[in-house]
């Protein structure tokens, strides 16, 4: 039986786990279920065998198919309403992490009234949250593992937080490398520098967990390792599923030490580009570390520079050690075929709109040292001289 009082979410992970996705509905005491999913994942057939083992396990399904990218806030507003209007008893989100983030800003509606950004962080949602399954189809984004969802208000064009162990948490996780399978190299290149921001984000964020250094070091070692092979063969189930444990165990690390300035600038850099999310937080990374995160933790640089396969004597200097740092994972970078910004078309214009939310992102809290919009620049200045 699964254990809903664990604050850690458990995992159901192998090939063919999404099969038995009834039966776990089942223990949970579901009856009747909002499946959430996106219209690719349903065109690329993944959702249909999810829905047969739930209606083999005698449980009634109504389907939510209209999330997308960088969920819009009138979206879950319409997905709390039909999980109402159904009155079913859980949900099950079959996805991404924007998926898996619009099931969880849903569940909040089950039990408090619409709009959904009147309960963006740190207003606390009231009631009993409904039991929900998450089964990602991308390794990156660790949404199953962590209690936080992010929604976008269209008002404002910002990337609101939703913040709670309860609502936003999973009663279990199913990770099947069959779900990720199908998911070409470059995705999958973005998903794992997804996994890797989260756990170097952690090491250089204002809580600073000893329990979660290690799983943030667990997570960036099976990532140099496995991700490349993702990428030479995505039907290495055995590399799909040590990268599909990184993003959850990354996902689980974001509960307790947060992440911190890649995605202070990687959410604004995508509120305006609406580029994926993986490559916008994979975009700054290199310049971070160089500029700002070998002078403040020159020790943890080097660390995850080892990692990277950098070469140190002991006598470098910080600065030294942010270069060698950065020049390892940036060749690792290119090498999983990560653009660099003359390759996209990201707009000065675009970079000063982006410029502007920066200093005022959900994650400012948690980064070690807060970062001046001049401290941006300078980040954005530098990643232009990357080739």
């Amino acid at each position: 039986m699964i254990n809903q009082s664990c604050p850690i979410v458990p995992v159901l992970s192998g090939l063919n786990a999404h099969l038995r996705v009834g039966i776990k509905a089942k223990e949970l005491g579901m009856t009747k279920v909002l499946v959430v999913y996106d219209l690719g994942v349903y065109g690329a057939g993944i959702v249909t065998p999810v829905i047969e083992s739930l209606e083999a396990s005698r449980i009634e399904v109504v389907t939510f198919d209209k999330v997308t990218p960088d969920p819009p806030d009138h979206q879950v507003d319409e997905g709390g309403k039909l999980a109402n209007d159904e009155k079913v008893d859980g949900l099950v989100a079959v996805g991404g992490g924007s998926v898996l983030d619009c099931a969880k800003a849903i569940n909040y509606l089950t039990a408090n009234p619409a709009p959904i950004n009147q309960w963006f962080f740190p207003i606390v949602p009231q009631g009993t949250p409904l039991p929900m399954i998450a089964i990602p189809t991308t390794a990156g984004t660790g949404s199953e593992g962590s209690f936080a969802a992010v929604i976008t208000d269209t008002k404002t064009g910002i990337k609101g937080a939703l913040l709670d162990g309860n609502f936003c948490r999973y009663s279990l996780a199913i990770s099947d490398p069959l779900m990720y399978a199908g998911l070409p190299a470059k995705p999958s290149a973005y998903c794992g520098f997804d996994v890797l921001t989260h756990t170097i984000d952690s090491l250089f964020s204002s809580y600073d967990e000893p329990y979660a250094h290690m799983f943030a070091e667990t997570a960036i070692r099976k990532v140099t390792k496995f991700l490349p092979r993702v990428i030479k063969n995505g039907k290495d189930y055995e590399a799909r599923q040590e990268i599909a444990f990184s993003a959850t165990i990354a996902g689980n690390v974001l509960n307790t030490n947060m992440a911190g300035n890649t995605h202070c600038m990687g959410h604004s850099i995508g509120a305006v580009t609406h580029l994926p999310h993986g490559l916008c937080v994979a975009l700054p990374l290199v310049s971070l570390i160089k500029l700002f995160y070998s002078k403040w933790r020159p020790e943890r640089v080097q660390l995850v520079g080892e990692y990277f396969g950098a070469q140190f004597t002991g006598d470098e200097t910080a600065d030294e050690i942010g270069e060698l740092t950065g020049n390892a994972i940036f060749k690792f970078y290119r090498e999983c075929g990560i653009e660099n910004l003359s390759e996209l078309n990201i707009t000065d214009e675009d970079f000063e709109k982006a410029l502007d939310m920066m200093t005022e992102d959900i994650q400012t809290p948690t980064t070690y040292m807060l970062m001046t919009r001049s401290d941006y620049k300078s980040v954005i200045d530098h990643m232009k001289s990357l080739k």
